[in-house]
């Protein structure tokens, strides 16, 4: 194996982190699927799960090797194998593909927009297709590629044949296109040797009706050149209605002696029909009914099935909590009680403390999400970041101060009938122990003290062994003197509100996928999407037959080769083997070959595999 290759497969993630993220975001497409329909945009969204690199085309000027983004989505890696969201617009006839995580902002907008029209009036003034951003700058997709022996064709030999288009949507054959790969020569260009190879790609077969027109495209960086030196070549279009096309696209490639790629990719972008929409959803549909439960068919179902709802907390899903953070500080009073200090009125609620006094911090912790999240106690507090803000809240001055509070009780945890859990906690306050000049000197005037109050709070396994809670305070070192009874003056608690957001670790074994499976769960309105399913495991099945065909291809390939050259005939004469041996081996032979194997059993073999 080629070393790039090798540390390609082990960058890779494995199948089984694919399937995670299938089944956890399934819900998540169905989701869009049912708001979609909602606000009548015309937009299908579907995962997808494509072998090779995403393309953009290049007619209007655009790089077509997706290393910048790929319809407007930075965050969608164009070399790295990866999920997808395949977006589907009736309305313009575009096919776009979207990152995982601008699904879910987009879905979160359309939720947002559905909430809206709902009230009177609104629906006038509202245009849900401006919230998708689903505008293009070339109204070519990305539908389907072929590959190319080129490995073969380096070696000196000739390949000339009807290679089958497959679709970038559905692996499914659009059509057969005629190509042919000559060897010209070998040729020097710097310091490194290169093979020129003559490409013609001559005529297409494809479904008639589904593309309007076609062009082809392919970039130099699939064919193993240098990627920030590789170029973009781009035929011209060519009309295809009727399923005839004639792109006579040739180019001479420049391609390294050494080059380790074996199968090179050429794009075929066309201008689709709602045909080909149709046609490509439908045939989805088909394989994922035929799929059945393929959660039982890989063995990723629980030990002890049953036929009962399955409890939220035996599964695996990203959890959000909101905590409410009530911290006062307090100060012993003359009477040498603990009292509230007072606070000034503003956005900032800012504390009143007197110099080198001690104190007491109290905090208040509260959720109500129940047992869900089984806080035990705070393990510490501490205070950092001590900072000088002047009037117009900028920091002018800066402290170097780290320092835990000792705590003066035990944190005490109660739980309401009403399923709220409150976490309660004291701890000793002394500026002059600290060291800080900023909390132990007064104030100047129109400046206060901030400084962040660090809460460790202890969260039950299985979900987080500690949690910090960041508290922001604002504080006023004066003399209490000098503000006497003054009315403005009030004893406020500070509220900080808190998002906690839970991930579970990735998965290790395929029997636990089943903790993660979303496609069951119930969306708001799923009705108007019946029928339609969203993919599983079955995008993994079609990935390992599109690799084991890519494999099956350059062994036919070069078999082929082989069997052209010259001397075969002589050589086999030579050989000591008997005829019946050899018989006994070609009926071996093609048994292995006819044997079938079942996809979803190659999967559950695979994702226990991380290079593969």
């Amino acid at each position: 194996m080629h070393p790039k290759e090798a540390v390609a497969r082990w960058r890779a993630p494995s199948l089984l982190q694919l399937a995670e993220q299938i089944l956890a975001h399934a819900a998540l497409v169905k989701e869009a699927n049912v708001l979609s329909r909602w606000l009548e945009l015309g937009v299908s969204f579907q995962c997808a799960l494509p072998d090779r690199a995403l393309a953009c085309s290049a007619l209007e000027g655009i790089l077509g090797d997706a290393a910048e983004d790929i319809r407007g989505d930075a965050e969608l890696s164009p070399r790295r194998l990866s999920i997808v969201v395949r977006v589907l617009d009736y309305g313009q006839l575009l096919v776009h593909y979207w990152s995982l995580p601008r699904l879910e902002r987009h879905v979160r907008a359309m939720a947002r927009v559905r909430a809206m029209c709902t009230h009177p009036g609104a629906a006038y003034h509202i245009e849900p297709r401006r919230v998708l951003q689903l505008d293009s700058v070339s109204p070519f997709a990305h539908v389907g590629s072929l590959l190319l022996p080129l490995g073969m064709v380096v070696q000196g030999s000739e390949f000339v044949h009807h290679v089958p288009i497959r679709s970038m949507l559905t692996d499914d054959v659009l059509g057969q296109c005629e190509v042919a790969l000559h060897h010209v020569g070998a040729t020097h260009r710097g310091d490194q040797e290169t093979v020129a190879v003559r490409l013609s790609v001559r005529r297409m077969k494809l479904r008639p009706g589904w593309f309007e027109e076609v062009h082809v495209q392919l970039h130099l960086a699939d064919y193993g050149v240098d990627r920030h030196s590789a170029r973009t070549h781009v035929s011209q279009p060519v009309a295809a209605l009727d399923g005839t096309a004639e792109p006579e696209f040739q180019r001479t490639l420049l391609v390294p002696d050494t080059c380790s790629v074996r199968c090179a990719p050429v794009h075929v972008f066309a201008r689709p029909t709602a045909a080909f929409f149709m046609a490509s959803e439908e045939a989805e549909t088909r394989r994922e009914q035929a799929a059945g439960n393929d959660l039982v068919r890989v063995g990723g179902v629980p030990d002890a099935p049953s036929r009962e709802r399955v409890h939220e907390s035996e599964r695996r899903h990203e959890q959000h909590y909101a905590v409410h953070a009530r911290t006062q500080l307090l100060q012993r009073s003359s009477s040498g009680m603990y009292a509230p200090s007072r606070t000034l009125p503003g956005t900032q609620r800012s504390s009143i403390l007197a110099p080198a006094r001690k104190g007491r911090i109290r905090t208040v912790l509260q959720h109500d999400a129940g047992s869900q999240l089984p806080w035990t106690r705070i393990v510490c507090m501490s205070v950092r970041d001590v900072c000088l803000l002047n009037a117009r809240g900028e920091a002018v001055q800066r402290e170097p101060l780290h320092t835990s509070l000792p705590m003066l009780s035990a944190p005490v945890a109660t739980q309401s009938p009403l399923g709220t859990t409150t976490l309660w906690a004291e701890s000793q306050w002394d500026p002059s122990v600290y060291a800080c000049a900023l909390l132990d000197e007064p104030t100047p005037l129109a400046h206060t003290v901030r400084f962040t109050l660090a809460l460790i709070v202890d969260v039950a396994a299985p979900r987080a062994e500690a949690v910090e809670l960041p508290v922001p305070m604002h504080v006023r070192v004066e003399n209490t003197r000098r503000w006497g009874s003054d009315g403005r003056l009030r004893r406020d608690p500070i509220d900080t509100l808190f998002r906690l957001r839970f991930v579970p670790a990735a998965l290790t074994n395929v029997q636990d996928l089943w903790r993660v499976d979303t496609r069951q769960v119930h969306v708001p309105g799923e009705t108007v999407v019946e029928g339609w399913r969203p993919r599983g495991l079955s995008l993994l099945a079609e990935l390992l037959a599109a690799r084991r065909r890519e494999r099956f291809f350059w062994d036919l390939c070069h078999v082929r080769a082989r069997l052209a050259t010259p001397g075969m005939e002589a050589e086999d004469h030579r050989s000591h083997a008997s005829g019946k041996d050899k018989s006994e081996l070609l009926f071996g032979c093609l048994a292995t070959w006819l044997q079938a194997a079942d996809p979803f059993a190659q999967v559950c073999l695979a994702a226990q595999c991380p290079f593969y």
